[in-house]
């Protein structure tokens, strides 16, 4: 279809009776020209433009107007060339339209079809891949079109729809195996190794089923060691021994991911992999929204210290659901884990929250940070708080239908911030008292909660100062009575400390300074000496601030030039209280066997409550403390 060349449709200065040559793209050679879009009116070519002289300045244009079928360019006076004038294409019937160029709606810049077609590879283009062909045929398809994506220096290769086999893969840095859809593309692999592994940044897959048929043992359905901005988008992982596993990596972006019916599901790693190939990395600044983890029988999703630190990642709007038989989340020693609007449900254990298992590492691989929501639901299943547990909270978050929390050996209290529990939920374990409410609305100070049914004293409350300090603690304690009408109001305080702990050291080259800082050569730890016992080259420290243990044996430097040999490890000193409990309002007691008071208990400082035999009393202990 003829275009009309628009150059001098109207009078343009200083061309007045200008000789216009109309050349075919490239060429000198003159193109076919008319004066109508019909082609039936041929025109001069070249043209003399019509002429207009005003105020000494000439101007020219078309005497009539100009058509072209092809592509040209236009030359003024034998010296000046225009660009080059396309004609739109209307069918590309054996037509090589490679260099032709289009311009998206809205856009400002063309682009030639062969470069938006690189974009796209169409593993079809590479050899047979369907359900007919065999494993080993589809993978060779699948590799050259995936090496053919990664010679473009990445693209998207896209894959058909339905359910084929394949054995494995290695996808290149920015190079994204697309599907037609999760469940519409289902790529299957009964590999007991790795079946996709990621080899370079920026790998991704998208739309479509990753299917490992029967679990074979050994088999990881997606895998890689420190690669960075990783991209999921509406994938399903399910069938593999291990569904999906990271070795180290960053700032990963994942959308919609689905973990169905593996061992384990999701195995994240800060790991340094020293084994075969090396390579490993710190786990960090990753971002799943949206997707589920169903049916895991081992694991659903593990987040793991094992050598390298593991921290900030977010799992945002995910299900834990129906995984029987096993643990939903465990996160061993990851720092500052996010959970927003999570849920879980039909689980054994929702999850278990501890710390690393090694000790040397506590300065790395010690729980801070998890939290749970905003938002998100609990039904039934139990979750498991284990270890250090600083800074770990729930934040709107719904526990009902027999939800059962067990707070064991945690050194910590767990915030539960403005959420719902219904009447089934249990809170249990050694340290349930750890378990802590507040209401934002209210404003009011986090509270413990527990029942008494004896006049037996019962910790309410528990606080573990750091070595070397001393505080004040102010409480609110209120019981009310559930077989009755019965209550007690206090409000009490009370000083304590706790010395710091003592180490012995052996081989002193040089005296330490109290204020000084020490740091264990091997450990790293770190300490300041506020108390020192010096017998010459022994003697025994005592110190405050601890970031981590100790190791027998190894050497201490101190930040004034204190050096000396660790000879034992640190002792640490119990809690002891400060003068006598204060009332700061008189109590308010129906029976007067009720009591509330402090007790001071190896590490920690204690809230007791005592109630009365037969009646059963729910308390709610809420502290503030001071600490220096």
């Amino acid at each position: 279809m003829p275009i009309r060349i628009g150059d001098f449709d109207i009078w343009r200065a200083g061309f007045a009776n200008a000789s216009v040559a109309i050349q075919k793209a490239g060429t000198t050679t003159l193109a076919s020209v008319w004066h109508n879009e019909a082609k039936t009116q041929v025109a001069p070519n070249p043209i003399t433009l019509a002429s207009l002289f005003k105020n000494d300045i000439g101007y020219g244009k078309w005497p009539s107007p100009v058509y072209v079928d092809e592509a040209v360019s236009l030359r003024v006076n034998s010296v000046d060339e225009t660009a080059i004038v396309r004609v739109p294409l209307t069918t590309l019937d054996a037509q090589n339209a490679s260099k032709a160029t289009v311009l998206p709606a809205g856009a400002s810049l063309a682009r030639e079809l062969e470069d938006i077609a690189a974009d796209e590879i169409h593993a079809e283009d590479f050899g047979a891949i369907n359900s007919a062909q065999s494993a080993a045929t589809n993978n060779a398809t699948l590799n050259a079109a995936i090496s053919a994506a990664a010679a473009l220096g990445g693209a998207d290769v896209l894959v058909p729809e339905g359910a084929y086999q394949f054995t494995s893969l290695s996808i290149p840095t920015g190079v994204v195996l697309r599907g037609r859809g999760r469940g519409v593309t289902i790529m299957q692999s009964q590999t007991a190794d790795k079946v996709i592994t990621f080899s370079g940044d920026r790998a991704g897959l998208k739309e479509l089923t990753l299917d490992g048929i029967n679990l074979q043992v050994g088999s990881i359905g997606l895998y890689w060691k420190a690669k960075h901005e990783t991209r999921l988008n509406n994938v399903e992982i399910k069938r593999f021994d291990t569904g999906w596993q990271a070795k180290g990596g960053r700032r990963g972006c994942w959308n919609y991911v689905y973990i169905d019916n593996c061992a384990n599901g999701v195995d994240w790693r800060g790991d340094n992999d020293t084994g075969a190939g090396g390579g490993g990395d710190e786990f960090r600044y990753n971002y799943w929204k949206g997707g589920r983890v169903t049916a895991c029988t081992a694991v659903g999703v593990h987040l793991e210290y094992v050598d390298k630190k593991i921290f900030n990642n977010t799992i945002c709007e995910v299900g834990f659901e129906s995984n029987v038989g096993g643990t939903a989340l465990k996160v061993n020693g990851a720092r500052f884990t996010e959970l927003p609007g999570c849920w879980w449900s039909g689980n054994t254990n929702n999850w278990l929250i501890q710390d690393g298992t090694d000790v040397t590492k506590s300065d790395q691989n010690t729980i801070v940070g998890v939290q749970f929501g905003p938002g998100g639901s609990v039904s039934g299943g139990i979750g498991t708080f284990n270890g250090r547990c600083q800074a770990v909270l729930a934040n709107r978050v719904e526990f009902w239908n027999s939800a059962i929390l067990t707070l064991a050996l945690t050194e910590n209290e767990i915030l539960a911030l403005d959420c719902l529990e219904d009447g089934t939920v249990t809170i249990t374990g050694s340290d349930s008292q750890r378990w802590l409410r507040a209401s934002s609305e209210l404003g009011d100070a986090p509270g413990s909660f527990g029942v008494t049914t004896d006049a037996t004293p019962t910790t309410a409350y528990r606080f573990k100062p750091d070595p070397g300090s001393v505080g004040v603690i102010r409480s609110t304690v209120v019981a009310q009575q559930r077989n009755g009408i019965q209550i007690a109001v206090y409000m009490i305080a009370r000083g304590f400390k706790r010395p710091g702990s003592t180490l012995d050291y052996s081989n002193q080259t040089q005296n330490f300074t109290l204020g000084e800082v020490i740091t264990g050569q091997t450990s790293g730890a770190t300490a300041r000496v506020i108390g020192d016992t010096d017998g010459g080259t022994t003697g025994t420290l005592v110190l405050k601030d601890i970031t981590k243990e100790i190791l027998n044996g190894e050497t201490l430097i101190g930040s004034n030039g204190g050096q000396a040999q660790a000879n034992g490890v640190l002792v640490h000193q119990n809690v002891a209280l400060l003068g006598s409990t204060t009332s700061l309002i008189a109590a308010v007691e129906d029976d007067a066997n009720c009591a509330a008071d402090y007790a001071a208990s190896g590490f920690e400082v204690q809230g007791r409550v005592t109630g009365v035999s037969a009646k059963t009393f729910e308390w709610t202990w809420k502290a503030e403390v001071v600490l220096s």
